[in-house]
């Protein structure tokens, strides 16, 4: 049961059925090997929602993202108790976005981490980058230029900024810098370079910033 609750979390490897202590028959037991990438494109396992009583919800996440498409950036925020249907929400306007052909963007904070407010962000960039954990600075510092290249963005900019970000040292050819130049017409996120909207699902995003009920934040 909790290997099938987490599979879409983390990455399980299974190890086969074992006599435990106390159970009477073997049971399967799986090894944790890494967390998973909160990918937006992921099917959603039960397919879309069947919404009851959410019309005017629904409608209000349809309109912010209508707009977001007409180039007025929108920022909605979902909050409650448990099992109130956040997730169901998000899900159907995920498939409807999917269906429209637009690139899509999830990340998930942490009750562990709600200290550090651009941790989902950060470990979304790792991820992205395909930075491990033995990886020498000088190797992950080469993921982020490799990374940033294809955005045709200033390196000399957005590298020091990114290897701040990430605690990457910089080597003798990169200096601390500046914020870049604002550019409206030009964003950048990890994977993806973009002049249209791209919606982004935070996850429990209220551990961004305290202890606080759980919430679902869609950004457009």
């Amino acid at each position: 049961m909790t290997a099938r609750l987490v599979r879409q979390a983390v990455g399980l490897e299974d190890l086969g059925p074992h006599a435990l202590k106390g159970v009477a028959e073997p049971m399967p037991v799986f090894r944790v090997l890494r967390p998973l990438e909160a990918h937006a494109d992921a099917p959603v396992a039960a397919g879309v929602p069947f919404l009851v009583g959410r019309d005017e919800e629904l409608g209000l996440l349809r309109r912010r993202w209508a707009q977001a498409k007409e180039r007025l950036g929108q920022v909605v925020l979902l909050s409650g108790t448990a099992g109130l249907g956040k997730s169901a929400l998000t899900e159907v306007l995920r498939a409807q976005v999917r269906a429209e052909g637009w690139p899509r963007i999830a990340v998930r904070c942490s009750a562990y981490h709600h200290t550090s407010a651009l941790y989902p962000v950060i470990t979304h960039v790792e991820r992205v980058l395909d930075m491990q954990r033995e990886d020498t600075p000088a190797t992950k510092l080469a993921k982020l230029e490799q990374g940033l290249r294809p955005a045709r963005l200033p390196l000399d900019e957005v590298v020091p900024l990114f290897a701040s970000l990430l605690s990457v040292p910089l080597d003798g050819r990169w200096w601390p810098g500046c914020w870049p130049r604002p550019n409206a017409s030009r964003c950048w996120w990890p994977g993806k370079t973009c002049t249209g909207p791209i919606p982004r699902r935070w996850q429990c995003s209220a551990w961004c910033w305290s202890r606080r009920p759980r919430c679902r934040c869609c950004t457009c």
